[in-house]
């Protein structure tokens, strides 16, 4: 099949969708406040633009990066993953906090640093993408950060509930990115969505059948 058409091909669609780009933020600035000075990055099927614009954001925060410690692998060749986070690890600078922003590259990226004899955290800090609370397997002990999956869920069902009641929804709303002991891990509330965009509602008022 074709699958769904893409969000932005149906402008009247109401949509609830996280945010890729916040993973990449808010992954880089968890390694400038715990101190990391060296970054990498692995990304799956990024484009030119978006390396060099990880790149930038890297050394706006004041942390150190290289071109060739930013990479875009495709998942469909989930080895290329292993063997470069190998090679990242086999050169004489090496860097100390590794971003993994999706995460179907965890397993044959955390299995290249095992090849490697890297020690996590010791050696290295590593924080991947997860969409909780269902974490892909790991070689090594890794922080996670991501999009709580039951949560995105709660805000669909609630958005089709007030407009069946008559009310106004957002155009847009944006799922937040959560580390892996905030939002429902740990106090048993998500944390609180985004919304973008002017509001939408049918027109019809009644109560949710």
């Amino acid at each position: 099949g074709r699958g769904l058409p893409a969000r932005d091909a149906i402008p009247d669609m109401i949509s609830v969708h996280p945010n890729p780009d916040l993973v990449l933020r808010k992954g880089l600035e968890d390694f400038a406040r715990r101190g990391r000075k060296r970054v990498a990055v692995m990304m799956q099927e990024a484009t030119p633009a978006i390396l060099d614009g990880a790149e930038a954001l890297i050394r706006q925060l004041g942390m150190e990066t290289h071109p060739y410690w930013i990479h875009s692998v495709s998942a469909k060749v989930g080895f290329a993953a292993r063997r470069v986070a190998s090679l990242l690890m086999h050169s004489a600078e090496r860097p100390d906090a590794l971003l993994i922003t999706d995460d179907i590259l965890v397993e044959p990226a955390t299995a290249g640093l095992q090849d490697a004899g890297v020690r996590v955290p010791g050696d290295l800090d590593v924080l991947a993408e997860c969409n909780f609370p269902y974490p892909t397997p790991s070689h090594l002990p890794i922080r996670r950060l991501g999009f709580d999956v039951p949560a995105l869920l709660d805000m669909c069902i609630d958005i089709i509930d007030t407009i069946r009641r008559g009310g106004a929804a957002p155009a847009s709303t944006l799922v937040p990115v959560i580390f892996e002991n905030d939002g429902k891990r740990s106090t048993g509330e998500p944390a609180p969505p985004t919304m973008t965009g002017n509001s939408r509602h049918t027109g019809k008022k009644g109560n949710a059948s």
